[in-house]
């Protein structure tokens, strides 16, 4: 078997991990310190990715100490920023653990902020999630298999097949989420039928993907604040 792309996986982690954290919010109750438990999560992974981003220079450091004072004090380093080290690899693009601080931080940070101020009492966050995490990570799974032909005249990065994924993955994400949680009494129902929602949301996810088209906005905290705004005048 062939072994899983480091970008596949990374994107597959993009994708999944969101989701997953807002799909397990129907165990905690509905007490108001909930969303602050909640926050936790995040928050601690936040820290995890500012350790990361920020241990280059002290690995190296300790690692030229280790030169002259030998192999113990080499592996007292390792023991302190091995597994920081690794997450810095296993998130980055090119190793630089420095990327750390780009695209996974600001994540954690939309994750944490759609928890502690929307919770389930609305849909903003839910969606915004879904779209960053849903219909970003998509267009780039599907982007680089299927867009080599199709790419949009204006922003070359980008295709058209990567774009449809945005759509498709951030309308289903957003959809089921919000459908999981009403289902289990979590989020009270929307006022909208079914094909309702449907259509507000690929209003939404469509406005999104032109957002993540446009090659001068970083569309790790772009897309998640256009899906936001949007979703506070067309679901609330």
């Amino acid at each position: 078997m062939d072994k899983l792309d480091s970008r596949d996986a990374r994107k597959i982690i993009h994708t999944l991990s969101g989701p997953l954290f807002i799909f397990v919010w129907p165990l905690f109750s509905h007490a108001l310190g909930a969303r602050v438990f909640a926050t936790i999560v995040p928050f601690l992974n936040g820290i995890r990715l500012f350790v990361a981003g920020t241990g280059t220079e002290r690995v190296g450091s300790d690692t030229a100490k280790s030169n002259k004072n030998g192999q113990k004090a080499y592996n007292k380093s390792n023991e302190k920023t091995g597994i920081e080290v690794d997450l810095a690899n296993a998130i980055s693009r090119s190793g630089d653990a420095k990327e750390a601080l780009q695209g996974p931080f600001v994540y954690v940070i939309v994750l944490l902020c759609c928890t502690f101020f929307f919770w389930v009492d609305t849909p903003i966050g839910i969606v915004a999630v879904a779209t960053m995490a849903v219909g970003d990570g998509l267009a780039d799974l599907m982007g680089r298999r299927f867009g080599a032909t199709n790419k949009w005249p204006f922003n070359k990065r980008k295709s058209i097949a990567g774009s449809s994924a945005f759509v498709i993955g951030s309308v289903v994400g957003s959809f089921g989420l919000l459908s999981w949680l009403i289902w289990n009494g979590s989020m009270d129902p929307l006022p909208y039928d079914s094909l309702d929602l449907v259509r507000r949301l690929f209003v939404i996810a469509v406005v999104c993907a032109g957002v993540e088209l446009a090659p001068v906005v970083d569309d790790n905290y772009s897309v998640p604040i256009a899906a936001g705004i949007l979703s506070a005048f067309l679901l609330n």
